[in-house]
Order: C-alpha cells, then sequence, then structure tokens
C-alpha cells in the first residue's frame, strides 16, 4: 500500500478520507438501510468498504469515493437459509444486489492563489492552499449537497465557494 497510509496506525490523512467518504455515503442515503434487515432484531446486514491506496498521485478523496461507489454499486448479497436460530449461506441460489437509493459523488475543489483546480497530482495539491470536497448526489436533475470538508490553510471567498459549488455540480455529473 501507500506508504504514506501504510504501516501502522491511520495518520490524519487517512483518517479525513475515511470519514469524508463515510460521510457522503452516508448522508447521501445511498443505502436502503431499511433493506439490509433481514429478520427484525436479530440479524441485519453489514455493509464495510475498506480502501486500500495503492498509489497516491493526488485527489485521493474523490478516487476513494469514487472506488467505494462502485464497490457498493457491484456489490451483491447472498440468499441466506433461516431454520431457527441456525443461518447459512445458499451456495447455490443467485444474490442480489445491495440495495441502494442512490448514487453519490464528491468533487475537490482545489484553491491555488486565485485558480481553482480539479484534480491535481501530488505535488500540485500540496502546493495548493486550500480545498474544498463537495459531496452531493443529484435528484430530479438537481444537485443535493450531502457533505462539505474545507482543508488547507486558507480561505474560500464567497465567489469562489460559489464558483466551486458550480464546478462541483457540472463535474459531478460527467463522474456519474
Amino acid at each position: 500500500a501507500y506508504e504514506e497510509f501504510e504501516p501502522g496506525p491511520p495518520k490524519e490523512d487517512a483518517i479525513e478520507v475515511a470519514r469524508v467518504v463515510d460521510r457522503v455515503i452516508r448522508e447521501s442515503k445511498a443505502i436502503a438501510l431499511d433493506k439490509l434487515c433481514v429478520e427484525a432484531g436479530k440479524l441485519v446486514w453489514k455493509v464495510v468498504i475498506d480502501i486500500i491506496v495503492l498509489d497516491n498521485d493526488g485527489n485521493l478523496i474523490d478516487a476513494s469515493l469514487l472506488a467505494s461507489v462502485a464497490a457498493l454499486k457491484h456489490a451483491r448479497l447472498p440468499k441466506l437459509i433461516i431454520e431457527g436460530e441456525n443461518v447459512e449461506i445458499d451456495r447455490e441460489e443467485k444474490v442480489e444486489a445491495l440495495p441502494l437509493n442512490r448514487i453519490p459523488t464528491a468533487v475537490t475543489v482545489f484553491k491555488l492563489g486565485d485558480v481553482l483546480l480539479l484534480d491535481p497530482n501530488l505535488k500540485e495539491e500540496q502546493a495548493c492552499d486550500a480545498r474544498l470536497t463537495i459531496g452531493m448526489f443529484f435528484e430530479n436533475g438537481e444537485a443535493k449537497i450531502c457533505a462539505l470538508q474545507k482543508g488547507g490553510s486558507k480561505n474560500f471567498t464567497y465567489e469562489e465557494f460559489e464558483r466551486a459549488l458550480e464546478i462541483a455540480e457540472t463535474k459531478g455529473k460527467e463522474l456519474l
């Protein structure tokens, strides 16, 4: 795995990536949690996403969310055989898709001086003054913001913030 994220306990950057990805998925209500209940009060599916960074050339939050959403879209739940207290996986039966309500995305807009950038490489990202990750999903063609995460030492002006939102909406549609 990428040396900045391994070995040992997670560093601050790794924790932030995980938290932002988790927040976008949770706050967008991407997963139909009510449909993960197998037997009320007894049995429920648990969804866990592990992100292993093999290479980091910048914009890790967006890349991690895209990978996580792809994993969710392709995840399958096996059919269960429940007999009393015994639960077994039916290996013969076809599996069903993980129940999803919607597909979220995130776009991180980076600020370098007065310039707003998208998808910088690692060196460009390290030179940036600030970043704003905008988590969203689309409903009836309209972007719905579900998460924001600001990073870096500098601020965004109100005008830069508005422009970042416009950029994120355009790029978010493209990513989806």
